[in-house]
């Protein structure tokens, strides 16, 4: 374990602690890569994770759009740092491919 982070941060101090290190590159060079969020039901592991529901048309709950991204989730924002760092390399084979999963 790397760290435990007390329930008084908000969604940037997690990130800072979790997201701000070299976790992604590490999963790009092929090392495998997990964030655990464990606790208590309704102690916030959802919103750590994935960030404020907001309502949609078809089932009721979708991600957060906040625009400025400060209440993001770690998933999100992994997801948005994981494409920066294939754009900015660009330099993979023809014909590699990426496989992201996730699961709650």
């Amino acid at each position: 374990m790397d760290c435990c982070i007390s329930g008084m941060g908000n969604q940037d101090d997690v990130w800072r602690r979790i997201g701000d290190n070299d976790l992604i590159d590490k999963a790009l060079d092929g090392f495998n890569v997990t964030i655990l969020a464990y606790r208590q039901t309704g102690s916030g592991k959802t919103y750590t994770m994935f960030g404020p529901e907001i309502p949609s048309h078809e089932d009721g709950k979708q991600a957060c759009l906040d625009p400025d991204k400060k209440h993001y989730g770690l998933i999100p924002r992994a997801l948005s740092q994981l494409f920066d760092i294939l754009n900015k390399r660009k330099n993979y084979e023809q014909g590699t491919f990426f496989c992201i999963s996730d699961s709650e």
